[in-house]
């Protein structure tokens, strides 16, 4: 192992040292001059290669510059169901229910209708599947989940307190 690394990091200097030679460098970028915008170049004016495009264009020792840096505005994000939380499970993502003291009701529809009684409860710490949502009904943000025990709608929480969580891999 010791033979072939030598003569790599032999190598390796010898590439850098004749980098850091060329004419013209300095370490430190320059501007180069590019062509307004309001020129119009010709079909005729494209290379087949982008390797001579490149060498057409700059000077040695002259090192291309960024002209603009791209900014990104922060936005505050807002619930996709007023009166419920800020949507957190995600689709065909595995979740969670919290450790909060309680029980979270699995439904055969979302909502809280009379005619739509609990299938069962999923237990604090119990892992699902998530199958479809968000569907905003009654202040809840709703999920169809898939469990070991249930498939059914299940509140992601309420204003107070989340229920479940994210459960990503990892």
């Amino acid at each position: 192992m010791r033979i072939i690394t030598r003569p790599l990091t032999l190598l390796f200097l010898c590439l850098l040292l004749a980098a850091c030679n060329m004419p013209g460098f300095s370490g430190e970028p320059t501007e180069t001059v590019t062509s307004s915008p309001t020129e119009e170049t010709s079909a005729t004016d494209v290379t087949d290669s982008p390797t001579e495009a490149v060498q057409n264009t700059l000077e040695p020792g002259v090192f291309p510059t960024r002209t603009s840096t791209p900014t990104f505005e922060a936005s505050t994000p807002t619930p996709a169901c007023s009166g419920a939380p800020m949507q957190r499970l995600i689709v065909q993502e595995r979740g969670m229910v919290t450790e909060n003291g309680r029980e979270l009701n699995v439904r055969p529809e979302a909502g809280t209708g009379d005619d739509n009684d609990p299938l069962g409860k999923l237990v604090e710490g119990e892992v699902f599947l998530v199958l479809e949502g968000p569907v905003c009904m009654g202040s809840y943000t709703w999920f169809k989940i898939r469990s070991n025990r249930f498939e059914g709608w299940i509140a992601e929480g309420d204003n107070v307190d989340y229920y479940t969580v994210p459960y990503l891999p990892g």
